[in-house]
């Protein structure tokens, strides 16, 4: 390949507005920095979606970028979209999410999940138009700073069948800043608590079956 075509096919990827595509995976960096993507819709048994698949694309001071995903999709792979533009995603039977897959995407605000069992670190960091996020009960392990700096994330629900909850997985976020001041539980895992000085009693509520890393005194929301 001449350096002529390799220049050319990167403008290409740069003006690439939509992709409708039949694939059964995506390979890492597929569309890495196509800033000019509007839409991308997926068909076929794609199970897979690779690293850095959808890096940094669609533009993310403009319109948000539309993607449309096949009930088969299993894995997401680390910062597949990470600073991408983003709407919304429904990964309804995906099993793991990887680190900063969605991480800095200004513009996503609906995330539906099912089957996950794992979202690793920073996966949804700094989403700060994401308000609500529902944890399904295969959810075993949330990892740290998972949602640290979605701001406007202000509902947390589900999380029944959580093990761990890494350190700062919620911090910066209203859905804990709200509840400063109480013992804040996901599921039956304490995500933070506080007013508790050293060497004080803490009696905890008996549903509680997992202490979230670095919870006391809100260590993990502040």
């Amino acid at each position: 390949v001449t350096p002529e075509q390799r220049e050319a096919a990167s403008k290409a990827l740069v003006a690439l507005k939509n992709v409708d595509i039949e694939v059964s995976e995506i390979g890492a960096r597929a569309f890495r920095y196509c800033e000019g993507l509007e839409s991308v819709t997926i068909s076929g048994d794609l199970t897979r979606i690779g690293n850095e698949a959808f890096y940094c694309t669609g533009d993310k001071s403009g319109k948000p970028l539309s993607v449309t995903l096949p009930e088969t999709v299993e894995s997401v792979g680390d910062g597949a979209f990470c600073g991408s533009a983003v709407s919304a995603i429904e990964l309804p039977n995906c099993r793991s999410v990887g680190a900063e897959a969605f991480q800095e995407c200004p513009n996503l605000t609906s995330v539906t999940l099912g089957g996950v069992t794992n979202l690793d670190d920073m996966a949804f960091q700094g989403c700060a138009a994401l308000k609500t996020i529902t944890i399904p009960e295969t959810v075993k392990t949330i990892g740290e700073k998972c949602f640290e700096g979605c701001t406007a994330l202000a509902e947390v629900t589900g999380g029944e069948g959580l093990k761990k909850v890494g350190y700062q997985a919620f911090s910066d976020t209203v859905w804990v800043k709200d509840n400063a001041e109480k013992y804040l539980l996901l599921g039956t895992t304490l995500i933070t608590y506080s007013g508790i000085e050293k060497n004080d009693e803490v009696e905890l509520d008996e549903k509680v079956t997992a202490l979230a890393e670095g919870g006391s005194r809100g260590a993990v929301g502040r």
